[in-house]
C-alpha cells in the first residue's frame, strides 16, 4: 500500500544520483575552461552553479528521507493494531508467543525503511547510468568501474563471513557460550 512513497523516493534517488555528477563536470569545466582562459568570471559562475546545485540535492536529501519516514511511519500504523490484537490474544490464551518481543520487531523494521542500506538500494539505477556513462567516455575506465564495484562487494563479502562468527551467528544451531 505504501508503492506510490517507494515509487517517489526511487525518482528522488534517481534524480540525486545524477546531481553526484556534478563536481566531476565542475572539474572538467575548471579545467578545460577556466585554466585555459583564465577567466574569473567564468569560475565565479560555475562555483555559483555548483553551491545552486548542492543546494538542490540537499534539499532532495532532505524530501528522500521524509518520502521514506512516512512510507515507515503508515507501515507501523498498519501494522501495529495487528501486531497489538494478536499478542493480546496470545497473553490471554497463554499460547507461546506472547511477548511484546513483536513490537521491538516492528520498530526494527520501521526504523530499516528509510535506513541508508535501503537508499543505498534505491541508488541503483543513477549507478548503472554513470557506468554506462563511463563505459560511453572509454571502454577501460568502465570496465575499471566494474573491477572496483566488484572489489566492494567481495570485501563486503569477506568482512560479513569474518565478522558474523564473532558477533553471535546463530544459524548452525550452536548454543552461544558466555564470555568468562
Amino acid at each position: 500500500s505504501q508503492r506510490p512513497l517507494f515509487v517517489q523516493a526511487v525518482r528522488l534517488s534517481f534524480v540525486i544520483g545524477l546531481l553526484l555528477l556534478i563536481p566531476s563536470w565542475f572539474m572538467f569545466e575548471v579545467y578545460g575552461r577556466v585554466l585555459d582562459s583564465r577567466n574569473t568570471n567564468t569560475l565565479v559562475w560555475l562555483l555559483v552553479a555548483v553551491a545552486g546545485i548542492y543546494v538542490i540535492l540537499e534539499l532532495l536529501e532532505v524530501a528522500r528521507a521524509r518520502v521514506l519516514f512516512r512510507a515507515a511511519e503508515a507501515v507501523d500504523q498498519q501494522m501495529r493494531r495487528r501486531v497489538f490484537d494478536v499478542t493480546f490474544e496470545a497473553n490471554l490464551r497463554k499460547i507461546p508467543g506472547g511477548t511484546t518481543q513483536v513490537f521491538t520487531d516492528l520498530r526494527t523494521v520501521r526504523d530499516f525503511i528509510p535506513s541508508p542500506a535501503v537508499t543505498a538500494v534505491m541508488d541503483i539505477p543513477a549507478a548503472l547510468v554513470c557506468l554506462a556513462l563511463l563505459f560511453g567516455i572509454s571502454p577501460w575506465l568502465g570496465v575499471m568501474a566494474l573491477v572496483g564495484a566488484a572489489t566492494q562487494v567481495w570485501l563486503a563479502y569477506i568482512t560479513e563471513r569474518r565478522t558474523m562468527p564473532l558477533l553471535g551467528d546463530d544459524t548452525q544451531g550452536r548454543q552461544h557460550q558466555p564470555l568468562k
